[in-house]
């Protein structure tokens, strides 16, 4: 029993020893908090889905893309229902022509006629869809014929939460003040590279969004029957007759006995299903936006000749570091010149004899930026010249002058 007294006093002392804390970012000298963020680490930024609209278009009034269907695990029987109506679409174009069916888009909120007709009018002369009744839509139930829908990834506000593109979510960036006067002309936010890791996406360069054939609700209109819960006949397309490209007779449907429709039997006389990318779910994973599955995104400091970098740097510093400030400032000076002037030369190269406005619109956007850049270095160096004339100074340097002794002689400012 003695014997293990020293044992477990020594783990005893290694319990009650005071632990080296792990060293924080904040606590590294070499880097202060990001003016991005303001060290938050995230940012609200433009909704990419739906371009900083907050709304995106509906895709129950879309027509189906048998492309991307292909990619689907539709149903069995659907798909090749869709493509034998896109054979009879194409086989009675040319006879729909002669008897004036027009092939036109329908109306914004409105979904085209799942079956073989154009504008309403079947190819058999005299004959109208069954199922549209002759009117070539449908009233598109979602959207309330708005055409577009909220979008679900930004709540409809058009912003979103996203790791800070600066920082890449680590709240921390280099401090400029802390860099060697030789590295002045070179990003401290990518090092130079013009490339960042993108923060948006995981590994496999996806990130969750909503999806985009029901934008998040888990129901799409049924592609056979258009949300109708009837659908075409499969032999005649709607129009209650069978037509002869030939030079035969038109032969009533017997298959549909010149109804033209039948129940859907894909969505159960519903019109709407679960939807089958997202299995019903709303969201799935999707190829990212911000980096385009490349991992990297352009360096928002330096990439393609902008100056960001060296203004925020500038601004973050201020009066402490003016001298170095100031370098900065005149760095983004010199890249702005180079940047306008690619700017307005690649405008020329693209569109030689209709560059004028665009050219001295560019020319006053460049002139608009000098003068910003050149008020803050302006009022940034006043501030450095102010430092350098302080009361405090003024004071000492008037006690050593000869004419300031005689007026304070007795009692002077050093003795009080």
């Amino acid at each position: 029993m003695l014997s293990s007294l020293p044992v477990l006093a020594l783990v005893l002392a290694a319990l009650l020893a005071p632990q080296e804390r792990p060293r924080e970012p904040q606590d590294d000298p070499s880097t202060r908090p990001c003016p991005t963020c303001e060290g938050k680490g995230r940012v609200q930024v433009p909704c990419r889905p739906c371009e900083g609209s907050g709304e995106r278009p509906c895709p129950h009034c879309l027509p189906p893309d048998l492309g991307l269907l292909r990619e689907l695990e539709l149903p069995d029987g659907l798909l090749t229902l869709l493509r034998r109506r896109e054979r009879q679409r194409d086989a009675y174009r040319g006879l729909a022509a002669q008897i004036g069916a027009r092939d036109v888009p329908p109306a914004v909120g409105h979904r085209r006629c799942p079956g073989t007709c154009f504008d309403g009018k079947c190819a058999v002369p005299g004959a109208r869809c069954k199922l549209c009744r002759g009117k070539g839509a449908f009233t598109c139930r979602p959207c309330r014929r708005k055409g577009h829908l909220e979008c679900t990834d930004c709540e409809a506000t058009a912003l979103v939460r996203r790791p800070c593109p600066t920082c890449l979510g680590t709240r921390r960036v280099p401090d400029p003040a802390t860099r060697p006067g030789g590295e002045l002309e070179r990003c401290g936010w990518c090092g130079g590279s013009e490339e960042r890791p993108c923060s948006d996406c995981d590994e496999d360069c996806t990130a969750v969004r909503a999806c985009p054939l029901c934008l998040g609700g888990g129901v799409a209109t049924c592609l056979a029957c258009g949300g109708q819960g009837k659908r075409p006949c499969a032999e005649c397309g709607g129009a209650g007759w069978l037509v002869s490209l030939g030079e035969g007779v038109n032969a009533p449907c017997e298959a549909c006995d010149k109804k033209g429709v039948a129940h859907c039997e894909f969505c159960g006389r519903k019109g709407r299903t679960k939807c089958t990318p997202c299995a019903g779910e709303g969201r799935l994973p999707l190829e990212c936006l911000s980096c385009e599955g490349t991992k990297t995104r352009p360096c928002l400091g330096c990439a393609d000749g902008i100056y960001l970098y060296w203004e925020v740097s500038a601004a973050t510093l201020g009066k402490p570091h003016a001298e170095r400030a100031l370098a900065l400032l005149d760095v983004a000076l010199a890249r702005l010149g180079v940047l306008y002037e690619a700017r307005l030369e690649e405008l020329e190269a693209l569109q030689p004899e209709q560059t004028q406005q665009q050219r001295k619109a560019l020319e006053r956007e460049r002139d608009a930026q000098r003068r910003r850049l050149r008020t803050l270095r302006s009022a940034l160096g006043r501030r450095a010249r102010l430092s350098f004339y302080s009361p405090s100074s003024s004071i000492r340097s008037q006690s050593s002058s000869p004419r300031s002794t005689k007026r304070t002689s007795t009692p002077s400012v050093c003795s009080r």
